[in-house]
């Protein structure tokens, strides 16, 4: 067990179509913990930059604590009622009843109505027993100053292949998944503010470079830059897991206990019940929970073509990211980020 656990946040961070969704599931099927997804969605981060450097944490230390304190309190359907839910220590069975009802019927309205509060029932003494979980997609480059900047904070970075990464992004613009109307690697604001930090600088990666480059190219500089950003920040504070989205496809039970053991929580019947369950089916809907991890991990190897694999390739090639997927033949790979 990490020495660093004590009751504080964990943090479940990872690119967007990389398996967070899942890996969050994963951990709020633990009856002692408190799930809240992607809460620092909808501005609500917009005190620090997107791409912040670690020695800026003090700058945002105390609004990251407080944002952190707000968290049980959230009701937004899509922060605090996702699907399944869990009967919960903290809970009694009426009110894991009530909150199952709630969830659904806020789920139902917010297709006709909109977003809005969902009407939870959370008891007072939750923050003393519960540990927080913060599912983000959004703030993979501040990982580094969040972790630096709430010193209680442990947590899970999940990376998927940078092609996996690529293939699911196709897939969802696609299928008009997004709602930003983009095209595949066109997100140049973000882009724009990664080119300022080092690890751009140390790859000598540009905005005009960018620019020129295919898009598929660009978004795979996107996946790099984001993810190496990550792990470079989060190596000295030895607090953050880093695992291969991969690899909880190929043994989640095994991976599950390594990162619940990381994280200071105890396996549960609950979470071992949940793994068999969103392994056992496939659903093809989008955001689904339940796949089949073979499908869900190497379906691009089909679905990309051999050039834009190869393209992928040589962006990643030489960078921290990339090198965790130069041999596929390990099955059992767990980084720990200060290794």
């Amino acid at each position: 067990m990490n020495s660093n656990t004590q009751l504080g946040p964990i943090l479940l961070f990872g690119m967007p179509r990389s398996g967070t969704t899942w890996l969050g599931k994963i951990f709020d099927s633990h009856p002692d913990t408190l799930y809240r997804h992607e809460p620092d969605s909808f501005g609500r981060l917009n005190f620090m930059p997107i791409a912040p450097e670690p020695d800026e944490a003090p700058l945002y230390a105390k609004q990251l604590e407080d944002f952190v304190h707000t968290l049980p309190a959230l009701r937004d359907t899509k922060i605090a009622a996702s699907l399944p839910s869990f009967a919960k220590s903290y809970l009694s069975y009426p009110q894991h009843l009530w909150n199952e009802f709630a969830i659904r019927r806020a789920k139902l309205e917010a297709k006709f109505k909109g977003e809005a509060r969902t009407h939870l029932w959370l008891p007072a003494s939750t923050t003393r027993h519960a540990r927080v979980l913060w599912k983000s997609i959004e703030s993979v480059s501040r990982l580094g100053t969040i972790t630096t900047a709430l010193p209680k904070a442990v947590g899970v970075l999940i990376i998927r292949h940078p092609c996996g990464y690529v293939a699911s992004v196709i897939r969802g613009k696609n299928q008009k998944q997004f709602t930003d109307g983009e095209s595949v690697g066109e997100d140049l604001p973000l882009l724009a503010l990664l080119t300022r930090t080092r690890i751009a600088n140390e790859y000598g990666i540009t905005l005009q470079k960018l620019r020129q480059a295919p898009p598929i190219e660009r978004l795979a500089w996107q996946w790099a830059l984001c993810n190496d950003k990550a792990l470079v920040e989060t190596t000295s504070e030895n607090r953050i897991l880093t695992i291969r989205y991969e690899d909880l496809c190929q043994n989640p039970e095994a991976v599950t206990r390594r990162m619940f053991d990381w994280t200071g929580l105890e396996f549960s019947a609950q979470t071992q019940a949940f793994i068999k369950a969103s392994t056992r089916t496939h659903q093809s809907r989008y955001y689904s929970v339940f796949k089949n991890p073979e499908i869900a991990a190497h379906s691009w190897h089909s679905s990309l073509s051999q050039e834009i694999q190869r393209a992928v390739h040589r962006v990643v090639a030489k960078t921290r990211a990339g090198s965790l997927f130069v041999d596929d033949r390990k099955k059992d790979f767990i980084k720990i980020s200060n290794t």
